[in-house]
């Protein structure tokens, strides 16, 4: 069947087959980036320090706050260094590490704006984020480049072509790029002539793109300057591979080690801190710090319900689980005597428009249907917070649009475009709206001295990311086909919101569901800034199964873009690729290659251990030793935790509070005697340069069960 399908193979010579397109595509993404590997890297006499510092001011007052500032200036400048100098690279990290502000920085070094930037996105919401946060340059999405010889609007496929390259770019900035396929990737990189430059950005921690392969995350694995068997680096940079890792926009005075950030990194590739198990205690007490809460429901009435307690609770604005009035101001609206009214922007007279504050709060969901899908969540906020609105707009002779499409959109709705189409705008040319971006329906109204006995029919929504602009929909645009331009968006998909950034976020956790995945979850609890709401069905802890690397997506993908597949069986039943988790002899699923060594050496001594087992103290609290070894000859049960990454203030901080914990509570010490209940602290550590000596580990064991 070749070329269209063509031979291939697992990484033990197993048979395997793709189709011939993907092999070229596969091969042209290798060249392109093993040559700009092996190039000559860009040299420049800059002081990186001094442009951190002169972009970011006077570092804090606060003693605390100076050492993790300090640490966030030391990988920004060894990262913006590497940014300039490597022809291909890597910027990755979670929201709220500054990756924007380092791209800011990079753009605006003269060298760099002199050869000229390209800024592209995958979506149309991220091509809008990335124009509106690097000043003075315009950006793309990856189709408008593309367009018209290698990207096909009608069946929306990426391709390569003969036609003639782009070369009036210098430095290629290329961001959400956890959101870019293969296919993407390789078409933007065939449009290319010559750039100095090509930095991908974006966080591999997210969900994978929808298409084919995972090219950040495999570029991040082979880039990654430390070995499999070290933690990593600090700063983590080294050629063609740049992370931030310290946040400071979630962060400031007395917020360090949020509950928030601290949840979203058990749903990580790498492993919390022997700390970090608190998160789950508190979250079962409710006695989080108030930037997670966890509401637990079992049907989606319950759900409804917690839903309208937790908007009351958490938007000011909302006084009550009936209050139409702050609901519309929570959005944006203006309230007066007579309602509330959604004005567009007046940039002449400084005047904000509504949809300025159309992404102070959001509801995520993973699904589309069912009870608490986006359909039925949005259904019930629209009829239970706009009914007045809505009997208004169907009345006899309204003054504002009568309700529009299966959804009855209204004035005044939150809304998001479902297509990336050119736009009317009043008293303007048609501009761009992308799918995603999301608005407010801010007219037509005829009120007052306008009103001519007439219903207006036309829709006018400002959109958040283009204020000032006024974009105009018709009746037309709600067909009787079910396309639509418009929807309501007081509830999205986790998929729908990547790349958006919310003041707080309430996220549905629904159980069973067959698409919920670690990285999902990590998605949702990362779109926030100010704290995040989970609504879970069952239990909090019943969150806890989806951090094994079991459920992750991106585990499960087959790609051969830089080394043959190598799928190992998982007793669920999932093929997981070996290089992405950690395994045990035995065949655990564990967070990291210490924890693989501690366990292969409990093993091989002999040892039944069992990993992560509850521990509940006498206070009611849960904790997670790494290990558990009960030894049945003596008659002694022994906690063992690693210590990885002592390096890091807060990673010691959590540990010396759960070290508190194990002393308070059970009265043990670490490597210490065993208390009156016959139970012992062991802990076992890294090297000084970050590797695990398994020998050292193999040696321990035998010294505390006495072999």
């Amino acid at each position: 069947m070749a070329p269209v399908i063509v031979d291939a193979s697992l990484s033990d010579g197993t048979r395997a087959w793709q189709f011939g397109q993907r092999q070229k595509i596969d091969d042209l993404l290798r060249q392109q980036v093993s040559r700009r590997r092996k190039g000559r890297r860009h040299e420049t006499g800059h002081a990186w320090r001094d442009l951190v510092n002169q972009s970011l001011g006077e570092m804090p007052d606060d003693h605390d706050e100076t050492a993790v500032e300090e640490l966030a200036r030391r990988e920004k400048a060894a990262a913006l260094e590497e940014l300039f100098s490597a022809r291909f690279s890597l910027l990755l990290g979670p929201a709220g590490t500054g990756k924007t502000r380092l791209l800011q920085m990079l753009c605006d070094l003269p060298e760099v704006r002199g050869d000229g930037i390209l800024l592209l996105a995958p979506t149309g919401k991220a091509r809008v984020q990335m124009q509106r946060n690097i000043e003075g340059l315009k950006a793309l999405t990856i189709a408008q480049f593309l367009l018209p010889d290698r990207f096909d609007p009608e069946t929306q496929q990426y391709r390569l072509s003969n036609a003639p390259k782009v070369e009036s770019a210098g430095t290629v900035i290329i961001d959400e790029a956890s959101m870019v396929t293969e296919d993407m990737l390789a078409a933007v990189f065939d449009a290319l002539k010559g750039p100095k430059r090509v930095i991908l950005v974006g966080d591999h921690r997210q969900l994978p793109p929808i298409g084919a392969g995972r090219p950040l995350v495999d570029l991040a694995r082979v880039l990654r300057p430390w070995d499999s068997d070290r933690e990593p680096p600090f700063p983590r940079v080294g050629p063609g591979y740049t992370e931030l890792t310290v946040h400071r926009r979630q962060t400031g005075k007395g917020n360090k080690g949020r509950d928030d950030l601290l949840l979203a990194s058990w749903f990580t590739d790498e492993a919390p801190d022997p700390g970090a198990d608190e998160i789950w205690a508190r979250m079962t007490l409710g006695e989080t710090d108030g930037h997670v809460e966890v509401r637990c429901w079992q049907t989606d009435e319950e759900l409804k319900d917690q839903l309208l307690e937790a908007l009351v609770q958490h938007v000011p604005e909302i006084a009550t689980d009936e209050d139409e009035r702050g609901f519309g101001v929570s959005l944006g609206g203006v309230a007066s005597e007579s309602g509330v009214f959604f004005n567009a922007a007046w940039p002449e007279r400084n005047r904000l428009g509504a949809s300025e504050r159309c992404e102070a709060w959001q509801l995520l969901t993973p699904v589309r249907g069912k009870g608490h899908g986006v359909e039925e969540l949005n259904r019930f906020l629209h009829e239970r917070f706009r009914k007045q609105a809505l009997r208004f707009a169907e009345a006899r002779r309204p003054r504002t649009p009568r309700p529009n499409g299966a959804e009855r959109i209204i004035y005044g709705d939150k809304v998001m475009s479902t297509t990336n189409a050119l736009r009317g705008v009043l008293g303007r040319e048609r501009a761009l709206v992308s799918n995603g971006e999301i608005g407010i329906v801010v007219g037509e109204t005829r009120f007052g001295n306008r009103w001519n006995g007439r219903t207006p029919e036309r829709l006018d929504v400002e959109f958040g990311t283009q204020p000032g602009r006024t974009f105009v929909y018709w009746p037309g645009d709600f067909g009787d086909d079910g396309t639509v331009a418009l929807e309501l968006a007081y509830a999205l998909t986790v998929h729908k919101s990547q790349g958006s950034q919310f003041d707080r976020v309430f996220v549905v956790i629904p159980q069973p569901c067959f698409i919920l995945s670690r990285e999902l979850i990590y998605t949702a609890l990362t779109r926030q800034v100010d704290g995040v709401v989970l609504f879970v069905q069952g239990q909090p802890s019943d969150l806890r199964t989806y951090t094994s690397s079991r459920y992750s997506e991106v585990a499960r993908r087959y790609t051969n873009l830089f080394a043959a597949p190598e799928m190992l069986a998982d007793p669920s039943g999932a093929f997981l690729e070996r290089g992405l988790i950690h395994r045990t002899a035995r065949g655990e699923l564990v967070r990291s290659i210490s924890e693989v060594v501690v366990a292969d050496a409990l093993n091989a001594e002999g040892i039944d251990y069992q990993y992560e087992k509850a521990l509940r103290g006498a206070d009611g609290i849960e904790r997670y030793p790494d290990f558990t070894a009960e030894d049945p000859a003596t008659g002694v049960t022994v906690y063992w935790e690693h210590l990885g990454m002592l390096s890091d203030p807060t990673y010691v901080s959590r540990w010396a509070k759960k070290l508190n914990w194990y002393d308070e509570v059970l009265g043990l010490e670490p490597n210490g005697a065993e208390n009156d209940k016959g139970e012992r602290l062991v802990t076992s550590e890294n090297r000084l340069d970050g590797a695990i000596d398994s020998a050292k580990i193999r040696q321990q064991v035998r010294d505390v069960f006495d072999l």
